[in-house]
């Protein structure tokens, strides 16, 4: 059937001076593959990323954040000499603790000036969108110093840890900066980054690098520091005891393994937020609790039972030998006690020169010798 309006189709004529031959069928094409498509596609977009990431190791992405809404689009960049983003881990794997004892992902800024920063009013977001946007509270920042920020969705601070209302993929993401006065001063685009391992700047480089350095200057000493007693410390380990039978009650009258610390000084000493562990490796297994305050040339015992609960650890201690170690909020290790099979009843005690030993009779709460 015709349609209407349609020109009426008209047959062609053969011509009578050219032979009639009988056209054979023209091959259909060849169909690709939809998963060979896909597969060169994922390529091409893979290349495309790495030459972009190369080439734009500061970022470009100036739409629309993570959370949606409008887009404010940002006319430019205007790079900051004082304040920066300094270190990102998008996956962090019980390196560092916040209050809560979560181990939550983590940004770091510093002041790369020589004068102090007042840090109110600068706004980290995952993009021009500031509806989900973390803003700075009135915090000063000395020449140098860093200050990090827990990125996990949480819009409420605690006990003075700072936490961002977003968080960071660890297969990759963005994060800007904006000083006071709204003006876009960073935007860097965060590559894949395995557990425990960080996006950093080095200079005026970005790299990927397993030398983490959470709220210190990014380099190699400083993440040997946390896992060796590098960092001068008041606060020390004095005793630990691995197969405590009789030995030294605590309040419940129960028997536990412990670690007691000692405070050398002549001043009380905070230890809010330190961290105890059996490993150097792990030095941020358990948080000490907050209004943890130890006199000076005081003592403070702590349970290793398991128990995860006022001065009670959430790990124990091997008798056939392992390490005790005292970490600062930093997750920098202070102190270190690699002790081998102890007995019962025995402990492993600092003498007054800084040693260890096994020949000293265990005292919880006072002087080893």
């Amino acid at each position: 059937m015709t349609a209407p309006n349609a020109p009426t189709p008209v047959a062609s004529r053969p011509r009578a001076d050219r032979p009639q031959t009988q056209k054979t069928p023209a091959r259909a094409p060849r169909r690709k593959s939809p998963y060979a498509t896909f597969v060169v596609l994922c390529a091409c977009a893979l290349a495309l990323g790495v030459a972009l990431q190369a080439l734009l190791p500061n970022g470009f992405f100036l739409g629309a954040g993570a959370g949606g809404g409008e887009t404010a689009p940002v006319a430019e960049i205007h790079a900051s000499d004082t304040v920066q983003i300094n270190e990102v881990m998008t996956s962090n794997s019980r390196l560092l603790r916040d209050v809560r004892g979560d181990t939550p992902d983590w940004v770091e800024v510093r002041n790369a000036s020589d004068a102090p920063v007042e840090l109110a009013g600068w706004t980290l977001s995952r993009g021009a969108d500031e509806s989900h946007a973390f803003v700075f509270p009135a915090r000063t920042l000395s020449p140098g110093e860093c200050v990090l920020i827990y990125a996990d969705s949480a819009y409420t601070q605690a006990d003075g840890d700072y936490h961002a209302p977003f968080s960071l993929r660890a297969a990759g993401d963005t994060l800007m900066l904006f000083n006071p006065a709204g003006v876009a001063v960073e935007a860097i685009n965060i590559p894949a980054l395995a557990k425990n391992t960080v996006y950093r700047r080095v200079g005026d480089v970005w790299e990927v690098s397993g030398e983490y350095t959470p709220g210190l200057a990014n380099t190699r000493e400083n993440h040997q520091s946390m896992f060796k007693a590098m960092t001068p410390s008041d606060v020390v380990i004095s005793e630990v005891m691995a197969a405590n039978v009789n030995a030294a009650a605590a309040d419940d009258g129960m028997f536990y393994d412990y670690i007691e610390l000692v405070n050398l000084s002549s001043q009380e000493v905070d230890i809010s937020g330190f961290y105890l562990s059996d490993s150097a490796s792990d030095s941020a297994a358990w948080r000490i609790p907050d209004g943890m305050v130890i006199p000076a040339n005081g003592y403070m015992l702590f349970y290793a039972s398991g128990r995860n609960e006022g001065m009670h650890t959430n790990f124990r201690l091997a008798s056939e030998g392992e390490e005790a170690v005292l970490s600062n909020r930093l997750g920098q290790v202070l102190s270190v006690v690699d002790y081998d099979i102890l007995v019962e009843n025995q402990a492993c005690s600092r003498r007054a020169d800084g040693s260890y030993t096994t020949d000293l009779p265990p005292t919880p709460g006072a002087a080893n010798e």
